[in-house]
């Protein structure tokens, strides 16, 4: 992930994030953990990792990151910092998100309450 450095205000002496057009930041994408169900992976977990549909192994994905999306991670990051491995987000008990989470998350949609 590459986000865009915030920059110093130096009449007001304090870090703020750049107007919008400057605010893109880049989500590298290497691998995908999609949730088939143990029954269908190699060695009986939830999540078989793999490469990107149509890339090589090893080959990454470079998706761009809305401005607001990009202050809403730095906010994040800042807050709590990566969880164990570099991840985003974590689990309560240190490992991945449960896929519920995530379902909870889409249905209750932006700004749920």
């Amino acid at each position: 992930m590459i986000l865009p450095s915030r920059v110093c205000d130096k009449e007001r002496q304090q870090w703020q994030d750049p107007p919008d057009d400057g605010d893109w930041g880049e989500l590298h994408i290497r691998s995908a953990t999609p949730d088939t169900g143990s029954e269908w992976t190699d060695d009986g977990s939830p999540r078989e990792r793999r490469q990107l549909k149509h890339r090589a192994e090893g080959d990454s994905r470079v998706v761009s990151v809305h401005p607001e999306l990009t202050r809403l991670l730095r906010d994040h990051l800042a807050k709590f910092g990566t969880a164990p491995g570099g991840r985003l987000f974590g689990g309560v008990r240190g490992g991945e998100l449960p896929t519920i989470t995530y379902r909870r998350a889409w249905i209750k949609g932006p700004g749920g309450s």
